[in-house]
This record gives structure tokens, C-alpha cells and sequence, in this order.
């Protein structure tokens, strides 16, 4: 290896069970963060041993987080007995319910992953929370928590959840993370007209329809779905990401063909056969479509003039001469793909990541002119090793990675 990066996360993953997570972690993490506006201001608690601490910060809002600890029942009483909690992490704690609350209307973020949580009646106490945190509990329904109608934010992924009913009338829910779940039907989530984000990853769900009026749905999760076709999503007029890669039996994708304010786009591992419709999506600026192996003509996509990252990764036997059309693409990544001679794929000099990975290429010096390339990844390619050299000192901003 002539030249690697260690510090960076390859732009290339294969291995699902890495990206399952990652990519939900990041949202997660993002969301929690801005939570709450309460959390902005309250005074932090990571234990709760120091009453005469907390009793002089009796006049601001308390942020209580607790979590990866064992609690005891004095600590639980204490919590449950002050009266100006804003925020109550006790997520990976040995919690199994929650006491009486003397002020449970003071709190308005409750975190309550991955607890040995079952029965959730004890949560109807706290009517004003607009966060909560049920992922990784056993939780089994949702009508105990259909009277908490200022939520925004629930987050209910990798439990053994079936059914979304108790959801009905949170008209002002915007985030519902529900992946690894064993939710079939959307019914419930038919009114929600607020919902702005929706995970839905390895959840059985077999139709969209219930989505038809979502008009403000931005984000739309639905990795490794049993859907044979997008219909459903016609009306979805603000939707900007949508990821429907691994959906192993979805064809018809004819009904984003309106969507112009879509930016995000992946339905890679896709049995799609055809782009027609992803090129009328003028303002797609992020494309994936590795392994689709069923579409036999690509060069549609050079309507895509937005466009700046493409992964056509896996694609046999198919000219991709139509990305040399693409004067705004910044990144391209063609890994185990059929390439074209990079003189006559290749003609700008704009392109700042470019993985190659497995190509049958034979000359990478028409490379030696991007002078803003930042990452290449040349492994598993049959290169001479003087190329590779000419490269590196050609491009010394670039990280190369081959073997």
C-alpha cells in the first residue's frame, strides 16, 4: 500500500450490519441534541448524590441524566419528588416503571432506552413531553402514550412493536424512528400532517398509501422494506431524502417521478429497472444505484445537471459514458463497474472523491490533472506499480488507497 487514511471513514461500506447502525446513530444523536429547548439552559445532573448541590439550583430547570447506571429506589423516590426537572435521561439504567411524579409537567424530554421497560402506563404522567426515547425496551404498545399529544420527537426502533395505533392523535409529532420493528401497517400515522422524519428500516411494511397526505415529509427511511412500488409518496411535495436501499421487491418507483424537491436518492440493491423517472428529478443532487443490475440503459441520468455524488458501484456490462455529461459532480464512486477508458468517463477536472475500486482499469494517468481530487481509492485494481507512484507525487493532496 502506497498510500491509505486511517482517520476516515471510507465513503464506501460494505458491510450492512456497520451501516444499520451507523448511519441511525448519527441521527439520532443530532435530534437529541436539539431535543428539548429546555436543554439549552437547564443545569446538568449526572448523579444524584449531592442534594445540597442541587437544592441551591432549585430556580432553574434540572437536566437529570442518569444513564448506564444502577439506581435505587432512594434515588428514584428523590428524582421522582423535585420539582423542576426539565430533562430525564435514564436510558441503559435498571429502570422496569416509573413512580408517581410529584411535577411530572415540568418535564419535557424523557429518555428511556434501552431499559428493561415493558408497560409504559406510568408515562401518561407526563403530559408535556415533546421528546421521548423508547428504542431497545420491550415495550409492546403504544395506547398508554396516545394522551401525550405534544411529542415531537419518539423513537421507538429495535423493539417488538407491531402495531403504531395510540398514535392517531399526536398532531404534533415531526420525528418517528421505528426501524427494526415489526410495524406493518402506516394507517395510524394517516393524520399526522406534522410528521417531517420517518425511519422505517427492516420494519414488514408493504404499502406507503397511508403517506399520501404527508405534504411536509422530508425524510423517509425504508432500507430492506417488503414494498414492491413507491405508491404513496405522490404527494409528498417536501420530501428531500428519501432511502429505499436493500428493498429487495421494490420495482415500480414511478410515483417520485413529481418529486422536484427531492435531493437524496438511494435504491441501490434495488430490482428497479428502469431511471427514467430518477431523471426527472431535476433538483437530486445525491444519487445511489450500486447493484442495480436490472436497468439496462443509465444514460438518462445525464438530465441529472444538479447532481454532485453518484454510486453506480457493481454495474457489469453497461456504458456510464454519460457521467463525462455531469459538469457539477463532485463525487463518483464506481467500484467493481465496467469503466470506460478515464480519458473519455473522466474529461473535468472537479472531482474530489473517486473510488475505482475493482475496475478493470489499465491507465489512471489521465488522474494526474485533477489537482482537486482529496480521496481515490485504487484497491483490488491491477495497476503498474510506476502509475500508482506517478500518481502520489502528481497529487500530493490526494489520499490513495491501494494494495
Amino acid at each position: 500500500m502506497y498510500k491509505s487514511t486511517y482517520g476516515k471513514l471510507n465513503k464506501f461500506l460494505f458491510n450492512k450490519q456497520l451501516s444499520i447502525y451507523l448511519s441511525l446513530f448519527a441521527w439520532l444523536f443530532i435530534e437529541s441534541v436539539n431535543a428539548s429547548n429546555c436543554e439549552s439552559i437547564c443545569y446538568s445532573v449526572s448523579h444524584v448524590g449531592n442534594y445540597q448541590t442541587l437544592s441551591q439550583e432549585q430556580n432553574r430547570p434540572l437536566c437529570i441524566n442518569l444513564s448506564y447506571q444502577t439506581i435505587s429506589q432512594r434515588e428514584i423516590n428523590w428524582i421522582a419528588n423535585t420539582r423542576n426537572i426539565c430533562s430525564l435521561n435514564l436510558s441503559w439504567t435498571n429502570i422496569t416503571e416509573l413512580v408517581p411524579f410529584t411535577s411530572p409537567k415540568s418535564i419535557h424530554a424523557l429518555y428511556l432506552s434501552g431499559t428493561p421497560l415493558r408497560y409504559i402506563q406510568s408515562i401518561k404522567q407526563f403530559s408535556n413531553i415533546d421528546t421521548l426515547y423508547l428504542d431497545n425496551t420491550n415495550i409492546q404498545s403504544l395506547q398508554d402514550i396516545a394522551k401525550l399529544t405534544k411529542l415531537k420527537i419518539l423513537t421507538l426502533y429495535n423493539t417488538p412493536l407491531q402495531s403504531l395505533n395510540g398514535l392517531q392523535e399526536h398532531q404534533t409529532l415531526e420525528s418517528l424512528f421505528a426501524s427494526r420493528t415489526s410495524i406493518k401497517d402506516l394507517s395510524p400515522l394517516r393524520n399526522i400532517h406534522s410528521l417531517k422524519q420517518l425511519h422505517l428500516r427492516g420494519a414488514p411494511v408493504r404499502s406507503l398509501i397511508p403517506l399520501f397526505g404527508l405534504k411536509k415529509l422530508e425524510k423517509l427511511n425504508i432500507q430492506e422494506s417488503k414494498l414492491t412500488s413507491l405508491i404513496g409518496l405522490e404527494n409528498a411535495e417536501s420530501l428531500l431524502e428519501l432511502n429505499a436501499r436493500y428493498s429487495e421487491h421494490l420495482e415500480d418507483i414511478s410515483a417520485i417521478q413529481s418529486l422536484t424537491s427531492l435531493e437524496k436518492l438511494n435504491l441501490g440493491e434495488t430490482p428497479i429497472k428502469e431511471v427514467e423517472t430518477i431523471s426527472r428529478l431535476e433538483h437530486l443532487k445525491t444519487l445511489h444505484l450500486n447493484w442495480t443490475i436490472n436497468v439496462k440503459d443509465y444514460s438518462p441520468l445525464a438530465q441529472l445537471t444538479e447532481l454532485k455524488e453518484l454510486e453506480l458501484s457493481f454495474i457489469q456490462d453497461r456504458s456510464l459514458d454519460f457521467i463525462s455529461s455531469l459538469n457539477n459532480l463532485s463525487s463518483l464512486y464506481i467500484s467493481f463497474s465496467t469503466v470506460s477508458p478515464l480519458d473519455t468517463l473522466i474529461n473535468k477536472t472537479y472531482l474530489t472523491h473517486l473510488s475505482l475500486r475493482g475496475t478493470a482499469i489499465h491507465n489512471v494517468l489521465p488522474l494526474t490533472s485533477m489537482q482537486q481530487l482529496k480521496w481515490l481509492d485504487l484497491r483490488e485494481t491491477i495497476l503498474p506499480p510506476d502509475q500508482v507512484q506517478q500518481l502520489i507525487y502528481q497529487l500530493p493532496q490526494t489520499d490513495i488507497l491501494f494494495e
